[in-house]
This record gives C-alpha cells, structure tokens and sequence, in this order.
C-alpha cells in the first residue's frame, strides 16, 4: 500500500499533519503512520480521509479489532455507504482463516454493500469468497457470474466459478470455466492440472459418479423427519413388506418398537428383547446358536434366565427356531460393545438382570470392549446359522441409539459409548461389504445420533433421560422404515383412517 498527496481540485490538500503520515506510510513506517493517524482522528474525530487511512494502516497491522471499530463508527453515520460496508467485509474476511463466525460476517456484510450497490464487483467476488470460507461454495456460483458479467477479464472469478461448478455437478460449465482461466492466465498455477484431471474424469464414466456430500446447511437439518429422508434414506431398499409378511426381531429396543408398530398395521411381528446393557453381538450370536443348533451352555443357559418373568419370551427354543425359520424379515439390533468375560478363561459371561449382579462379577470377570474384529465374526455366524433354516428371509441389522449405560474400563462413560458404537458401526460395515445377500442395514443409529446434533429433542422429550430414545423421535423412525420397506402399501400416517 502507499500514500498519494491528491492532485490539485476538488480534494483539498492533506494538513501537514495527514502529510507527514503519508509520508510514513510510503517509507514503510506503517507503526509510525498509524500513531500519526490516531493523533490525528483524536482530535479531528470527523475528518473521514484520515479514518479510512488509519482503517488501512491497521488493517495491515493485522490490528483488526481498531480497524473494524472505526468502520463501525462510520457505519453508524452512513450504514447504507457500499464501500464502507464492503472494507467492513474485508476487515472481518481477513480476520483468521480459520474463524468460520468472521467469514459469516464477512459475508453479512458483502451482502450489505451489495444491496447498496448491485454492480459493486470486489463486494459480489468477495462475497463468493466468504461463501467459500464457510463451505457453501455452490451458493457463490451467482456473485462469481455476476463479477465476470462485470469484469470479463478477472481471471479469479474464473477459476473459483469453475470450482464452485465442479461441486455443482456442472462438469461442463466448470471444464469451459477453467480453459476460460487458462486464456486470460496461460501459467496459472492450478487451473491446467485441474482442467486436466476433470478432462480424465469427463472421459471416463466409473469416475464420473456423483460424490455425496455432507448436508452444510444448517436449517436443511433442524427437521429431523425431512432430513432423514432427504439425507440418510437410500432410494434403493427393496419392497419387501406387506401385511401378510412374517416378522422376526431380536436385539434391543428398536427392534421391538418395530415389531410392535408392525403389529399395529395387522403384520404378524415377533421380538426378543435383550436388555440395553448385555445385548451385544456377543449375546446375540448365543442366542441364534441355542435357538439354531440347540446349544446348551452357562451363556445359553444365562439368556433364558435373563428373560424370566418376561412373558413374551417362551423359554422352549423350538419357539424361537420356528419363528425364524418361518420369517420373511428378519430384524438384528445391537447395542453395545464391551462385555463380561471370565479372567481365566476368557469365556462370555451373560449377568443377572441386576445392577448388584454387574458389580459383583467384576470379582472373577473383566468387562471389556471388544474389537471390529471380534464384532464382525459374530455378525456372520449370525447370518449364516439363519441362512441354514431360512435361505430367503431378507436380513436387517440396525444399531440402537441407546447409550451405554455404564463402564468399568474408561473414565468417562461418553468416551466408552463412542468407542463402543464406532466399534459396532465398523463391524457391521465390514459384514455389509461382504457377499450375503439379502442383507440391509437400516440407519436408526445414523437418525437418533447423527441427525440429533442438529435437530433438537432426540433424546428426553418424554421424560427428561439422556438416555431414553424420545417417542417422536422412534415414531418417526420407525414409519420412515415401514414405508421405505413397503413402497407405501403400508403406511402408520393412514393407519388410523
């Protein structure tokens, strides 16, 4: 930046004492020039030129904390002055990359300067510019056109438009875009690698599939119903559920708030609930085992006792083989990763239904998370031993939401639900990626977890628990899968007309 002493006319000369900061500022003294300046606006607190001066001294000073004050002050007097709100805007822009709040403001205030003046061009570049900062960089597609409607030749516009485009999808309009840089700029550092890699990607069809990106709009997420299905949902479930479709669930309490909803619609649904703190897959794989093969030991032997006095659940195995053998879905919720295994032997342990029983084996027994590993091995004896007595059921797994209750291993019960869900979630991706076929994974886990940072009231709503899965929340989830899974034959909206 340097100083200029005006020409003679209509601008009156600088005071000497405006002089002598110009001629600090062009000798480099900028700490100086800003001293100088400061003096000046103290005692002559409307003397315009010398404000915007020291606004530019100090905002190279990365001083930006006075420079905006003194925009703030001018705006104060002149809020709809375009040029003011545009340095305004560049002052918050070039505050700190990595501040996201500044390039929003930033952004406020090219928007501003823009609605003052519409073909102010640095204020619609810049505004594309703060988009950009703030990862909405497709929003900035229309201030990069309109700059280059402009100013044809502003090679920078160019090269973001392009970019801006490539994310839209606009493979064309990016590619004529970046040969568009390249004409007004031939040695541009990027832009002729960039064309390059898009001309290959142009080329060939496998690489020109879309990539999905993460919703950046925080308003698209406030309603969790709409974001399910606009963000998570995939369009390519298969219709598979009817009113005369045989259901089997067991696992946690999604699992059985499917069963009991699909029973509400006339569909004939069984579940076996196993209780948040043991139903791992570990549990689970027991479980099929007993009800399968027949396997009689201390962990087959403990599920049963674990559902004493649970009059849903029929202590004869041959109940469980039938209704799974005779299912046409059949639905798997896991919940938790870390388990009781003996410190000898290192076999599963399944705990009493009792908090006391949970202590009381920290005697002989370690509770301890599993691996990805572990988890994945026990999924696909899951599936195969279903396979061997029902080759065409289709296969959900889903994830329950439920936190975990508690742990004996790390020092913060959140730190081990993460790594304990992480652990889950991995494993049965991996099984996911293998060869069973008919096998789905529905994102209840994804919804409850995902979605609830950014829509409120996931949790509690009915009765103030950070534990409990709030019942809008599982009503929605579940219609969402009795629908997607039904083509709409079935539907919990009409189900009371």
């Amino acid at each position: 930046m340097s100083a200029e002493t005006p020409p003679e006319g209509n601008a009156p000369a600088p005071s000497a004492e405006l002089q002598k900061a110009i001629e600090f500022i062009n000798s480099g003294h900028l700490d100086l020039a800003q001293e100088q300046l400061r003096n000046i606006v103290r005692t002559s607190p409307d003397d315009v030129r010398s404000i915007l001066l020291l606004v530019e001294v100090s905002d190279r000073l990365k001083d930006k904390d006075e420079a905006a004050e003194l925009l703030d002050n001018l705006l104060s007097r002149a809020q709809h002055n375009a040029h003011l709100l545009y340095r305004r805007g560049l002052v918050a822009l070039g505050t700190d990359p990595q501040q996201l709040s500044k390039a929003n403001e930033a952004d406020h205030y090219f928007e501003k300067a823009i609605a003052a003046d519409p073909g102010m061009v640095a204020a619609h570049l810049h505004r594309g510019l703060a988009l950009k900062r703030q990862t909405w960089q497709v929003e900035g597609i229309p201030h990069y056109k309109r700059t280059l409607l402009l100013v044809p030749e502003l090679t920078v516009a160019a090269y973001e438009l392009a970019r801006s485009q490539f994310l839209a999808e606009d493979l064309t309009a990016s590619k004529n875009n970046l040969r568009r840089t390249l004409v007004l700029e031939p040695g541009h550092p990027s832009a002729r690698k960039d064309l390059e890699d898009l001309e290959e990607v142009l080329r060939n069809a496998r690489i020109r599939q879309r990539g999905i990106r993460f919703p950046n709009n925080l308003d698209d997420m406030q309603d969790a119903r709409a974001a399910l299905r606009k963000h998570i949902l995939s369009p390519s479930y298969p219709k598979i559920l009817n009113s005369s479709t045989k259901v089997a669930t067991f696992g946690s309490c999604f699992a059985a708030n499917i069963a009991r909803t699909l029973r509400s619609l006339g569909v004939k649904a069984g579940n076996t609930t196993m209780g948040e703190y043991v139903n791992s897959t570990f549990a689970n794989r027991h479980y099929i085992d007993w009800a399968v093969n027949g396997a009689d030991n201390e962990v087959t032997r403990g599920i049963v006792d674990f559902h004493a006095g649970d009059l849903t659940f029929s202590a004869n195995r041959e109940d469980h083989l039938k209704t799974l053998a005779e299912s046409d879905i059949i639905i798997m919720t896991v919940g938790v990763a870390p388990c009781f295994f003996r410190r000898d032997t290192g076999e599963l342990v399944m705990p009493r239904q009792s908090n006391f029983n949970l202590r009381a084996l920290l005697r002989d027994c370690e509770s301890r998370m599993t691996t990805v590993d572990e988890n994945a091995e026990n999924i696909r004896f899951i599936v195969r031993q279903i396979r061997k007595i029902n080759s065409e059921a289709t296969m959900v797994i889903t994830i329950s939401p439920v936190p975990l209750n508690a742990t004996f291993e790390y020092d913060s019960a959140i730190v081990a639900d993460c790594v304990s869900k992480s652990t889950l979630r991995v494993s049965v991706d991996q099984v996911m990626r293998g060869q069973f076929d008919k096998l789905l994974y529905w994102p209840s886990f994804e919804v409850v977890r995902w979605l609830g940072a950014y829509a409120p009231g996931m949790y509690g709503e009915d009765d103030g628990s950070t534990i409990h899965i709030s019942e809008r929340a599982i009503g929605f989830i579940v219609e969402a899968f009795v629908e997607q899974l039904s083509g709409g034959e079935l539907s919990l909206v009409n189900a009371g007309d």
